[in-house]
């Protein structure tokens, strides 16, 4: 097998053989090519878990597992006291399924570690964005490879996944961005 290899790809070869990691130029390029293994196949594990996750929430959405996102009852029942009345509350264009209601919890408890009030912050932020999203559908970007009117949009470090049903907005899972 023959590869040809630009200069700058070349001198970063000659540059690993000098620092005597490397035996052979071939080495070089063996372990390059085992990391992009490696990196590709990460990534199809994390599609796959994905997928797996989002197949999740449909099957709770066809079973009638979905609820109002009402994250102040969230809040309420993690800090031990009653509901404020004084925030936003569900809307029933706003619906999530049990396991997106859990992926709350989590990153509630997560933030909640080094404090809460941060917690219920970040947890309203991304209620208060699949609100505006319900308002709003077309502006998540469809995801196909997960579902056939799956959809996804960002909110801070999370993406957060949804169908829409009618003009209800079906929250299927609220997922760290770098998973």
């Amino acid at each position: 097998m023959h590869v040809e290899l630009s200069t700058e790809q070349s001198d970063f070869v000659t540059e690993c053989l000098q620092t005597r990691r490397f035996e052979t130029p071939n080495h070089v390029i063996a372990t390059a090519l085992d990391l992009l293994r490696t990196h590709l196949d990460n990534g199809a594990g994390k599609q796959a878990k994905l997928e797996r996750k989002i197949s999740q929430s449909l099957d709770e959405l066809n079973n009638d597992r979905i609820a109002p996102l009402d994250v102040e009852l969230l809040i309420s029942q993690h800090r031990q006291r009653p509901v404020r009345e004084d925030m936003p509350r569900a809307e029933n264009r706003v619906q999530a399924a049990a396991s997106a209601v859990d992926d709350m919890n989590l990153i509630w408890t997560t933030y909640a570690r080094e404090n809460p009030d941060a917690a219920d912050n970040q947890v309203r932020k991304l209620a208060d964005r699949c609100r505006r999203v319900s308002t709003m559908p077309g502006m998540g970007r469809p995801r196909t490879d997960l579902g056939e009117r799956v959809q996804s949009v960002t909110a801070q470090r999370f993406v957060i996944y949804y169908l829409m049903q009618g003009l209800t907005l079906i929250v299927l899972r609220v997922q760290p961005a770098d998973e």
